[in-house]
């Protein structure tokens, strides 16, 4: 299974307190089977917020490339497995046009344990950012955006 990730956000967070204004952060998630499969999108969308987990400095626009994932898998397979439930997605590491981040994606259920679904570093990614990017949120299957190969 392969995902790439492509998370826009226009905010600002306060380090290590857990507070944050939130403008607005998007992120969907690509996934596929294989290289030449046909993709399925997801998407994370949190507006304006305070006190919030979800953020980074300023604004960012990062995508990784495509990266594999063997633990979880069939959780990105199947829309009805990943769709309504609660991620929480990292990522860390500064770009300036390109480079690579630290991505971390975490599955919250209804009574809040948490489990790490992918945890993976040096991913090539492009775009901008100063530090990190975090969002938390209800995932949402977009089919009329999923595509063929």
């Amino acid at each position: 299974m392969e995902i790439r990730i492509t998370a826009t956000s226009a905010s600002v967070s306060f380090g290590k307190t857990g507070f944050g204004v939130n403008g607005f952060t998007g992120t969907y998630i690509e996934t596929r089977p294989s290289k030449d499969a046909p993709q399925k999108l997801y998407g994370i969308v949190k507006g304006p917020s305070f006190g919030s987990s979800t953020g980074s400095f300023v604004a960012s626009h990062v995508q990784t490339d495509w990266f594999s994932i063997r633990t979880n898998a069939e959780l990105f397979r199947t829309p009805g497995k990943l769709a309504g439930k609660t991620l929480d997605i990292k990522l860390t590491g500064a770009l300036v046009g390109g480079g690579k981040v630290d991505v971390t994606i975490n599955l919250i259920d209804d009574t809040g344990n948490i489990e790490t679904v992918t945890a993976k570093a040096d991913i090539s990614s492009s775009g901008v950012q100063a530090a990190s990017t975090r969002i938390r949120g209800k995932v949402k299957y977009l089919p009329e955006e999923s595509k063929a190969a």
